[in-house]
């Protein structure tokens, strides 16, 4: 499920709740919500991580995450060389040795 359609259906004493639980404000949480902000990644991390709580599965796929976010995201799942980061190249590939 959307993060819209998941906050959308929580009633406002849900929505302070689950505020609190992922250590942000409501607000912030409408502002996610509808599309205004994205997600970095230990925010994204902890309502995936919550959301279960109040009635819900959220992937990160299904979340707005902004570019660090992504490819901090393909590091962790170990794919390799990741694209331009704020203009440097990120690789987790191990350097050759000679």
């Amino acid at each position: 499920m959307d993060f819209r359609t998941f906050f959308r259906h929580l009633t406002p004493d849900q929505r302070e709740a689950f505020a609190q639980k992922v250590q942000t404000t409501v607000g912030y949480c409408h502002q996610l919500a509808y599309g205004e902000k994205r997600l970095e990644l230990g925010l994204a991390d902890a309502i995936v991580a919550v959301a279960p709580a109040f009635g819900c599965v959220i992937t990160l796929a299904e979340l707005e995450l902004t570019d660090r976010a992504k490819a901090h995201n393909e590091i962790r799942r170990g794919s390799g060389v990741v694209d331009e980061v704020h203009g440097s190249g990120v690789s987790t590939s191990t350097p050759e040795t000679t």
